[in-house]
Order: C-alpha cells, then sequence, then structure tokens
C-alpha cells in the first residue's frame, strides 16, 4: 500500500465524513472572519502616521495584519489538506491527529507530540 493511501486509511477511519464537513465548515467561517479583518485593517493603514502614538498604532496594526494574513495561510493548508485526504494526519509523523485537537484547533498540522517537539525547535517546519 502507497504511504498516500496509508494516510487516507488512517484519516478515513478516524473521522467519519460528517466531522470532515463540520470541520471545514468551521475552516471556512474562520477563514471568511480573517478576511474581513485583514480589509479592516487594510483599511486603517490607508494613511501615514503623522506623529508618535500614530506610529505606535500603525505599527501595532501592520502586525496584528501580517498575523491575521498568516492564520489565512494556515487554514488554507488545512483546506488543502481536506481536499488531498491528508487532514488529521500529522504533517511530521503521519500518525493520526486526535479529534479533539482537531476541534479545538482545526488549523493544526501536528499531533500533539510532534507540536512539542516543534515548539522545542526540534522540528524544522
Amino acid at each position: 500500500m502507497s504511504k498516500k493511501k496509508s494516510k487516507r486509511s488512517k484519516r478515513s477511519k478516524s473521522l467519519a465524513k460528517s466531522t470532515l464537513d463540520k470541520l471545514r465548515k468551521s475552516l471556512l467561517e474562520s477563514r471568511q472572519n480573517l478576511v474581513e479583518d485583514v480589509k479592516n485593517l487594510s483599511r486603517s493603514l490607508s494613511e501615514p502616521p503623522q506623529n508618535e502614538d500614530d506610529t505606535f498604532s500603525y505599527d501595532l496594526t501592520l502586525t496584528l495584519l501580517e498575523t491575521q494574513e498568516s492564520k489565512i495561510h494556515d487554514i488554507d493548508q488545512s483546506l488543502q489538506r481536506l481536499t488531498n485526504g491528508s487532514y488529521g494526519v500529522c504533517s511530521n509523523c503521519s500518525g493520526s491527529i486526535e479529534f479533539k485537537r482537531l476541534k479545538a484547533l482545526p488549523n493544526t498540522k501536528f499531533c500533539l507530540e510532534c507540536q512539542k517537539k516543534f515548539e522545542e525547535g526540534l522540528l524544522d517546519f
């Protein structure tokens, strides 16, 4: 059996289609909210800062904008994994990601053990 089929089997055994549909819906709703946030933040950056307080606010808004755009990218990757059948499979060890974790963090790409390794700098992603 190829590695890709193995991943699909793991995913399909652990997550029912209705569960995947709910997670997809949650991801799409989160994405839409983030897109709206990005639009609003972008509008607020249309004028350059005039003074020191404006500069601080501008920089803070710019950082928030970058964070929201990064979250959109993560969600897009999760939606791609849903499409190609690898959603719910850890990107590092190919093990199953627990449903509780996916429900809490639907755009996660690591199982809990690999996430800990990633946060400790032991994984290159």
